[in-house]
């Protein structure tokens, strides 16, 4: 009998698979992705540490620094670059069409964590750290700025008596000028993710595409087009947020945040725009003072070369973040007069735009497949071993002990007399053995 083809594959293949899969859990990459939307439900500054810096990219940071291992075998490497840049692409449909505010930053980490993920697998580690430190300035600051439009939208509900969803980006619109320090932050976050330059995103982004381009075609392309959707959904979502007219009493009666908000805000702004500076590319082959200074610094630990400035990949992918914001403007610049109204892109994708709205519908397929089961196995075992096993067999030894006690009781009457003439019985009983003994 032949073997089947995984038999044949080095161990070194299946130790760097392994770990990869603890890193897919880690940094949510698809399918185990699904809790990290869910985590973002919390405190907004804890939303903004999850997503930025201490939890998600730890498995970024694995494959970089267990990379001599990955080199062993590349096919494991390759393996990691096609699930990052699924990843990308998938996670970036989804934000596409989603309503809560946090929610869209939510999938926008997972869409950006593929993103590093497929550089580490093409062997761009670097690039893949760079996006890591460039991302956490930039999504950080996102976080928190939602957090302080919720909130202002929350005080003008309490201000308006208006119970609508401050979450909900169709309870907004209208923030521009009633934020005059969240709105520029949260612009400026939006178009560091977006990708444009001189912004951080830019420089830390293109420089993944640059490996892409330089590698794997292929990936190249899933990315440039999950670099595309980026750009659309922070455009809608600052369009939807800031712009056009309030849409409920809440959003009206808005206002700005206090300077224990605003003031982290701006620093992390200041990061968000000049984060780039850490690896600007050289462009020539002597270089400047300065040019990729992070790639000089990894460069104790990752012996890998730096790739020269592409024009064409920079330029494409920055025209094609103008088209995406473009694109974005076309359909909400006017859109949401009120809060029921139907989206334009679900006008434009029709059904298609429901089944990103509902995430691939990957959360009830997850619900079908394992917690439903889960839930029954769990009810039977219940009912089976906990309750006809366990407990019924200490019931029942209870139940012994009580009729044996209660056996028992009978002779522990608290009578003296009867005390005294068990005594007295007992004692005749002993001498009438030793006399007939005897």
């Amino acid at each position: 009998l032949r073997k089947p083809f995984w038999m044949g594959w080095p161990a070194g293949y299946w130790v760097a698979v392994f770990l990869f899969i603890g890193c897919m859990g880690k940094s949510a990459q698809i399918p185990l992705y699904v809790w990290l939307p869910d985590a973002m439900a919390g405190p907004t500054p804890v939303s903004a540490l999850i997503h930025a810096a201490t939890m998600v990219t730890a498995g970024i940071y694995m494959i970089t620094r267990a990379h001599g291992l990955f080199a062993l075998a590349p096919a494991s490497m390759e393996v990691v670059a096609w699930i990052g840049a699924a990843t990308a692409l998938f996670a970036a449909t989804i934000a596409v069409a989603q309503m809560d505010i946090k929610r869209v930053l939510a999938y926008s980490t997972i869409s950006q964590l593929g993103f590093m993920i497929a550089a580490v697998g093409l062997g761009g580690y670097v690039a893949g750290m760079f996006h890591l430190v460039t991302h956490a300035f930039f999504k950080a600051l996102l976080f928190l700025s939602a957090g302080s439009v919720i909130q202002a939208v929350e005080r003008g509900a309490h201000h308006a008596h208006d119970h609508s969803d401050p979450q909900d980006m169709r309870s907004m619109g209208g923030l521009w000028g009633k934020l005059p320090v969240t709105q520029w932050v949260y612009l400026i976050g939006a178009l560091a993710l977006a990708g444009l330059p001189p912004l951080s995103g830019f420089f830390s982004k293109d420089e993944i595409l640059l490996d892409a381009f330089t590698h794997n075609p292929a990936i190249y392309g899933v990315l440039t087009v999950a670099a595309f959707l980026t750009a659309f959904y922070m455009g809608r979502q600052i369009l939807m947020v800031f712009f056009g007219r309030p849409r409920t009493a809440a959003a009206a009666h808005a206002s700005e945040s206090p300077a224990v908000v605003t003031v982290p805000l701006l620093i992390l702004a200041a990061l968000a725009a000049l984060g780039g500076l850490l690896n600007l590319p050289a462009f020539g082959e002597t270089g400047y003072a300065g040019a990729l200074a992070f790639h000089e610094f990894l460069g104790h630990t990752l012996e890998v070369e730096a790739l020269p400035f592409n024009a064409f990949v920079a330029g494409l992918s920055t025209v094609l973040a103008l088209a995406a914001l473009g694109l974005a403007y076309v359909l909400y610049a006017r859109a949401y007069a009120a809060a029921d109204e139907r989206d334009p892109l679900q006008g434009l994708l029709g059904p298609v735009f429901s089944w990103l709205r509902g995430k691939w519908y990957v959360d009830e397929l997850y619900g079908f497949l394992v917690v439903r089961p889960f839930n029954t196995l769990a009810y039977v075992a219940a009912r089976a071993l906990d309750l006809g096993g366990v407990d019924m067999t200490f019931t029942n030894l209870g139940e012994l002990v009580r009729a044996a006690a209660g056996g028992l009781s009978r002779f522990q009457l608290g009578f003296a007399r009867r005390y005294a003439l068990v005594m007295f019985v007992g004692a005749v009983a002993v001498l009438a053995y030793f006399l007939i003994a005897r």
